[in-house]
């Protein structure tokens, strides 16, 4: 028992110091990203990211230290991100009355729902699903929010600062293949 809980902290501390280096490195020293708010913008990108690389740990070994994890860095991701939701912060998700335009209004959307299946999950679902299923719905919108939030710089390479891609782009890579898990999780048990 206490080597499965010292793997899972030598991983959950490695994961959060590579995405802090990672996210530092790619939108604040390599990218255009200095704002007044440096360190709120880096820990919100730090606590998604890692949340995202927990998620397989998570769905693989059924350790209950992974879940927690996920669900406090989620919750604190979308604390920030409303706290950050503004003109000044993502001025591309605003029109110039400052209200959110079509991109903005996707991305927030994509969010939301994404949010509304993973506080289900939480609240031991208040919404009549299979955990299966609001699993694959919760990954779907995530990715949903992803594509949203920075598709066309997944392919715009002259934006990978430094040469390192966007956040959103590794973090579905990493979704699409925790729903292929949850998606194959049943196979796996009958065989």
């Amino acid at each position: 028992m206490k080597k499965k809980t010292s793997v899972a902290i030598l991983i959950v501390l490695s994961i959060l110091f590579g995405t802090i280096i990672y996210s530092y490195l790619r939108y604040i020293l390599f990218g255009k990203f200095n704002t007044d708010n440096n360190v709120v913008f880096i820990l919100n990108k730090t606590f998604i990211f890692s949340a995202v690389l927990l998620i397989p740990f998570m769905i693989q070994t059924k350790y209950k230290l992974y879940r927690y994890l996920v669900d406090i860095l989620v919750v604190l991701h979308i604390g920030i991100s409303l706290y950050s939701l503004s003109p000044g912060f993502y001025p591309q998700f605003f029109d110039s009355d400052n209200m959110l335009n079509v991109w903005g209004i996707s991305v927030v959307s994509f969010g939301s729902i994404a949010g509304l299946f993973f506080f289900n999950a939480i609240a031991k679902q208040f919404i009549e699903i299979s955990k299966r299923w609001n699993s694959v719905f919760f990954l779907l919108f995530v990715i949903a929010h992803n594509v949203a939030l920075d598709y066309s710089g997944w392919f715009n390479f002259d934006h990978w600062y430094g040469g390192l891609p966007p956040i959103s782009l590794l973090t579905s890579i990493v979704l699409v293949y925790s729903l292929v898990l949850v998606l194959i999780q049943p196979l796996r048990k009958k065989s």
